[in-house]
C-alpha cells in the first residue's frame, strides 16, 4: 500500500478579533499571517496557502502577487483561493499559478457546481467545504434512500455524489471519530439506480 504524505494547508487574510472577523488582503498582512502560520505549524514551508476572502479594499492582483512572492521565496509551495468567483479566479491566474479553490458545495447546496467545473477546465483543484450542507442541517431524503439500500451512511453517499460530479472535486469532511474518518475515506461507487434516486429534488429532505 503506498504511503500517503500529508498536505498542510492553511489560510490568511481573515481572522477573528473579538466578535468581529476582519478581512485584510494587503500584501504586508498576508506575509505576516504566513509567518505566523509557519511558526505555529513549526515548518519552513506551507504546502497550500490560501487567500481566505477577497478584500474589496485591495486589488486582487496585489493580494495574489504577495502570495506569488511567498511562493518564489519558498515559504509556500502552492497558492489557493477561497470564496471566489470564476472571474476572480481568472484574474488571479493572470498573476500567479493557482493550485486550488475552496468554496462551499454540497448535494443540498449545489449552486457553486459551475465554479467547480470551471476549475476543472483550468486544471485547478476544487476543495468543497461544508460537503454535507451544514453540521445541523437535515439530510436529503434521496441520500437516505440510497444509503439504506447500499448499507452505508448518508454522509458517505453525499461525498460520493460530490466526487462523481468532477474528478477535481475534493470534499473537505471533518470528523471526530476514527470510524467516521475511515468511512469517509473508503469511497463509494454510485450505481445507475443510485444516481437516478439522487436526481430527486434536493429540497425533499427529512431529519437525520
Amino acid at each position: 500500500m503506498p504511503t500517503r504524505v500529508p498536505l498542510v494547508a492553511t489560510k490568511g487574510g481573515h481572522w477573528r478579533r473579538g466578535d468581529s472577523f476582519p478581512v485584510d488582503g494587503r500584501p504586508d498582512t498576508l506575509r505576516a499571517h504566513c509567518e505566523i502560520s509557519l511558526r505555529t505549524l513549526e515548518t519552513d514551508r506551507i504546502d497550500l496557502y490560501q487567500l481566505h476572502h477577497v478584500d474589496s479594499q485591495v486589488p486582487l492582483p496585489d493580494s495574489v502577487g504577495a502570495l506569488g512572492q511567498l511562493r518564489q521565496e519558498g515559504s509556500i509551495a502552492a497558492i489557493g483561493l477561497s470564496n471566489v468567483t470564476v472571474a476572480q479566479l481568472d484574474e488571479a491566474l493572470a498573476v500567479a499559478p493557482i493550485a486550488a479553490v475552496q468554496n462551499r458545495l454540497s448535494y443540498g447546496d449545489p449552486g457553486d457546481l459551475p465554479m467547480a467545473l470551471a476549475c476543472a477546465e483550468r486544471g485547478v483543484a476544487y476543495l468543497a467545504y461544508s460537503p454535507f450542507g451544514g453540521s445541523a442541517g437535515p439530510v436529503p431524503q434521496a441520500a437516505l434512500t440510497v444509503a439504506r439500500r447500499r448499507g452505508v451512511s448518508a454522509h458517505r453517499v453525499l461525498l460520493a455524489w460530490l466526487r462523481r460530479q468532477s474528478p477535481n472535486i475534493v470534499p473537505l469532511a471533518g470528523a471526530s471519530r476514527p470510524a467516521t474518518i475511515r468511512g469517509s475515506a473508503a469511497g463509494l461507487d454510485l450505481t445507475d439506480q443510485d444516481l437516478k434516486d439522487l436526481c430527486a429534488p434536493a429540497e425533499q429532505r427529512t431529519p437525520p
